[in-house]
C-alpha cells in the first residue's frame, strides 16, 4: 500500500498494481507513477513524453530537490501542493513559490501555513486574511505566534475576540502556543466566556484537562452536574454515584484523561461530603490530588509527610 501521499494512485493491498502485468513498452503515465511510488523505478529512468502531473506529483514526495528540477511550465497546483505537504519548508524558498510562479497562490498559501505555521512569515502579506489564520490555527496553534512575528499590528487586526471565540472551539489547545519573543500570550489575553469553554470542551472532549491550565477547572464539574457526559468512550463510564466515582478515580491513576472526568464528577459533591468517604486509607492517600490543601489541613495535621510538601510547595522547593 502506498503511503498518504500519493492517495490518487492508492490500491488495496490485495490488488497487485497495474504496471506489473504489463511489458513495459505497453505502460502509461499512471503505471510509470506506481511504479515510482513502488521504488520499482527511478524518476531519471522516466521517458519524458511520461512525466506527466501524475509523475511529478509521486517525485515531489520521495526527494526535496525534485521540485526544483521540475520545468517552471510543468509545475501545476496539484504538484505544488503534493510538494509542500511532503516538506513544508519548500515555500520559504520565494523563488520557487510566489503569486507569479503559482496559477493559485492563495489557495497554496493557506495550504503551506496550515502545514506548518512558520510558513507565514514567507506569505505575500497581501494573501494573509482572517480565513487564513482561523484554518491555520486548527492544526498549527502557534501561527498567530508567528504572525505577530511578522506584523504586530496585522496580528491585532485579524486576531480579535470574535477570532479568539471560534478558535477555541475548533482547538482549545491553542491557547497554549509558545510566547513571542517578549514573552507575550496574545491569545491568552482574551477573556473566554463559559459559554465559549463549555462548547470548546463539548467539541473536544479529549482537552478537557487544559480547563485545568486555565484555572476554569470548576467548569467541567458545572457541565457534569448539569447532565453532560462525553458520549461513546467505553473506557470512561459515568460513575452512578460519589462512591462510585472515587472508586473510579483511584482505579485509573494511570490514565490522566479519565482521571480528569472522574475529579469532575467528584468535585459536584462539597468536601465535606468527599472527606468522610476518603478518611481513610487508602483513599486518604488521593484526597490532595482532588481538594485544595486548604480544605485538608485538619485532615492531615498529624501526617508530617504530607504537611512538610505542602510547606516546600509554599517556599517553592
Amino acid at each position: 500500500m502506498m503511503s498518504d501521499n500519493h492517495e490518487t494512485l492508492a490500491v488495496e493491498d490485495d490488488e497487485q498494481s497495474a504496471y506489473v502485468t504489463k511489458p513495459m513498452n505497453a505502460w502509461t503515465d499512471l503505471d510509470y507513477a506506481e511504479a515510482l511510488a513502488d521504488k520499482k523505478i527511478i524518476f531519471q529512468d522516466i521517458p519524458d513524453e511520461f512525466r506527466t502531473s501524475q509523475v511529478y506529483q509521486v517525485a515531489v514526495t520521495q526527494h526535496i530537490e525534485m521540485y526544483s528540477w521540475i520545468p517552471p511550465e510543468r509545475r501545476d497546483t496539484d504538484i505544488q501542493l503534493k510538494a509542500i505537504r511532503a516538506f513544508p519548508s519548500l515555500f520559504l524558498m520565494s523563488n520557487l513559490f510566489n503569486p507569479t510562479l503559482c496559477n493559485d497562490y492563495q489557495t497554496l498559501a493557506r495550504a503551506a501555513v496550515s502545514f506548518d505555521a512558520v510558513n507565514i512569515l514567507a506569505l505575500d502579506i497581501k494573501y494573509i486574511d482572517r480565513r487564513l489564520v482561523s484554518e491555520a490555527i486548527m492544526t498549527q496553534p502557534t501561527v498567530v505566534y508567528h504572525l505577530w512575528q511578522r506584523s504586530e499590528g496585522l496580528c491585532k487586526e485579524l486576531v480579535d475576540q470574535a477570532f479568539v471565540e471560534e478558535a477555541v472551539v475548533d482547538n482549545l489547545s491553542c491557547l497554549f502556543m509558545p510566547k513571542t519573543l517578549d514573552g507575550r500570550n496574545y491569545l491568552a489575553e482574551f477573556p473566554l466566556p463559559d459559554d465559549v469553554l463549555i462548547k470548546a470542551v463539548k467539541h473536544q472532549p479529549k482537552k478537557a484537562g487544559l480547563l485545568a491550565k486555565l484555572g476554569r477547572e470548576s467548569l467541567l464539574s458545572e457541565m457534569i452536574k448539569a447532565g453532560w457526559w462525553p458520549a461513546h468512550w467505553h473506557d470512561i463510564t459515568k460513575p452512578n454515584d460519589l462512591n462510585g466515582g472515587i472508586s473510579a478515580f483511584i482505579q485509573n491513576k494511570q490514565y490522566d484523561l479519565q482521571r480528569t472526568y472522574y475529579k469532575a464528577y467528584i468535585n459536584q459533591w462539597p468536601s465535606s461530603e468527599v472527606i468522610p468517604l476518603m478518611h481513610q486509607w487508602p483513599r486518604k492517600n488521593y484526597l490532595p490530588l482532588l481538594l485544595p490543601k486548604e480544605e485538608l489541613f485538619e485532615v492531615f495535621k498529624d501526617d508530617l509527610k504530607q504537611m512538610g510538601q505542602w510547606f516546600g510547595q509554599d517556599l517553592g522547593l
